[in-house]
């Protein structure tokens, strides 16, 4: 395909409208209701595997569920408590947390540490999709009732921040039931059935109504101990990106929940009555994820997977799809984190070298297409989520810069769903690789689990057990220089071995309604699902 024609194949993606879908019921306004808008609303409150799939899900729990402690602003993001108000430790093995005594449930039922107890055992059996090396527990006892010593398995040795990261804390009273009809039958606690309909937590924020696939409503818990300045929060559902701008630009809703607009779409929000445009550095790190699970050339060849890379224009389509508001990168830890690696190789854009290791490797021209003896035709599927409408005319421009190496690439493009449920069951062979991403936030050290053997966010069913080694090392190192060099070597391996190529950071565009005041600017927008800060300190205007 010329070059012409393809930039023209690109546009028409670029510019293609998007089908609307039914809006959702708009409960009566107050005047103090601060209006949030997603692509698409959770199905379910349960807390289980699928909460990771939806940018809503990663707000509305934090809103709902106060953790042990929560991020802080930059520059520094420092640790600021929420549940746990002091942290004792000799070791960094053996640790005493010191409960908020103040913080009730929104049942009005107190929090004790028999809850943060039930979490890190009975409701960690249930949903092991909670648990963290910094919250896996060999014992926990109960002191008394806003006091809790419990010992992890493994030292937790991070330098800034206390163990039990980005950990929400459930009621007791609430879940114990089912699980204790689980062990009368004689089922494992995961089958308890308990939907969290009710969704009791202890945060800013308590649940007021719910329409599945639609909105979902929340109202100030007013015996929080810092109450939000807004009386009610709804976060609603659009489909598409078209609709969604459309009720930010009507003032229907006052800001985009995750990730902000499009960089496409900036001049359609510039100069608009009512809005003011505020900008982010991102905390998407988007990547390829190559499924090693797969007895094909990407599995099995590194080479082809350094190839792919080096035939990847990240310019190019930073350029057009981002309009330049990305920076390409070379690691999946941010630039600005005293743990990243200056020194790591880039897979930069050379067709030359590309054909020149796909030539080394064996793998020979026969018309336009390379092949192979043992797996013929180097044609591979390249999974993408059609409700992200960004990634169409990206998997559009990597299908075509990859003809130039003789690499086929056929686009499937699925439901975010069914994205989430195929990137994360790698074995199940549904993908040869997808676009996706990393989004660690501040406390990036859990990033490591997309790397880690079996780990519960690694969708390339990559195992390197030296590195695993390593991974245990940094939770468990206590001195920062040490800490820093441990990062280093870790990403030179996942470097070298590449079962993630790293594409490029997209800043985050985030119109707003000017009504309101107090949005606190932080890494992946003013309202990002690290940045809980906008939702308790925004207020209308005088």
């Amino acid at each position: 395909m010329r070059k012409g024609k393809r930039m023209l194949l690109i546009m028409v993606l670029l510019c293609s409208a998007s089908l609307s879908l039914t809006q959702c019921a708009t409960p009566t306004e107050p005047t103090n209701r601060l209006n949030v808008g997603y692509l698409a609303c959770v199905e379910t409150l349960e807390l289980d595997e699928t909460i990771g799939w939806y940018p809503m899900a990663w707000t509305w729990w934090r809103l709902v569920y106060d953790r042990t402690f929560r991020y802080g602003l930059p520059p520094n993001y420092a640790p600021e408590a929420q549940l746990v108000t002091e942290w004792e430790t000799e070791d960094r093995q053996t640790w005493i947390a010191h409960l908020n005594p103040d913080a009730v449930w929104h049942d009005g039922v107190p929090v004790t540490a028999e809850d943060l107890k039930f979490t890190l055992t009975d409701f960690f059996e249930a949903e092991p999709r909670w648990k963290y090396p910094s919250s896996d527990c060999e014992s926990v006892t109960v002191i008394n009732d806003h006091t809790l010593k419990f010992t992890l398995k493994a030292v937790h040795g991070d330098p800034v921040y206390p163990p039990m990261a980005d950990l929400l804390i459930v009621p007791k009273h609430i879940w114990e039931p089912y699980f204790q009809a689980c062990r009368d039958e004689g089922k494992p606690l995961s089958e308890h059935g308990y939907d969290n309909a009710d969704a009791i937590g202890s945060g800013p924020f308590k649940l007021k109504e719910f329409k599945p696939g639609e909105y979902l409503w929340l109202e100030a818990h007013d015996d929080y101990y810092e109450r939000p300045y807004v009386d009610e929060v709804v976060l609603r559902a659009y489909g598409t990106a078209d609709s969604l701008y459309a009720a930010l630009q009507s003032g229907e809703i006052d800001v985009i929940g995750y990730g902000g607009i499009s960089p496409l779409a900036l001049e359609d929000f510039q100069g608009v009555e009512g809005i003011e445009i505020l900008s982010s550095p991102g905390d998407m790190m988007s990547c390829i994820s190559f499924n090693l699970h797969q007895d094909s050339p990407l599995g099995n060849n590194k080479a082809v997977r350094q190839a792919f890379m080096h035939a990847i224009d990240k310019d190019a389509i930073i350029d057009i799809v981002f309009r330049g508001y990305a920076e390409a990168i070379n690691s999946h830890v941010y630039s600005e984190m005293p743990v990243y690696n200056p020194e790591l190789p880039w897979y930069g854009y050379n067709v030359s070298q590309a054909n020149a290791i796909l030539d080394s490797a064996g793998y020979n021209w026969s018309g336009d297409w390379r092949y192979c003896p043992e797996y013929g035709k180097l044609s591979f599927e390249l999974m993408i989520n059609s409700d992200d409408p960004i990634q169409t005319p990206i998997a559009q421009m990597i299908k075509e810069q990859l003809e130039d190496v003789g690499i086929e690439i056929v686009v499937k493009s699925v439901d975010r769903s069914t994205f989430g449920a195929y990137l994360y069951d790698p074995e199940a062979d549904q993908f040869d690789l997808a676009i996706t991403g990393m989004d660690p936030g501040p406390d990036n050290s859990w990033v490591w689990e997309w790397f880690r053997t079996g780990g519960l966010w690694n969708s390339t069913f990559y195992s390197n057990s030296y590195l695993d080694g390593l991974i245990d090392a940094m939770y468990a190192e206590t001195d920062m220089e040490a800490y820093i060099d441990l990062w280093y070597e870790m990403q030179d391996i996942v470097a070298e071995d590449l079962p993630y190529g790293m594409l490029w950071r997209p800043d985050v565009i985030d119109p707003v309604s000017d009504e309101w005041e107090g949005w606190q600017i932080s890494m992946g927008g003013v309202v990002g699902w690290t940045n809980q800060w906008s939702y308790l300190k925004v207020h209308l205007k005088e």
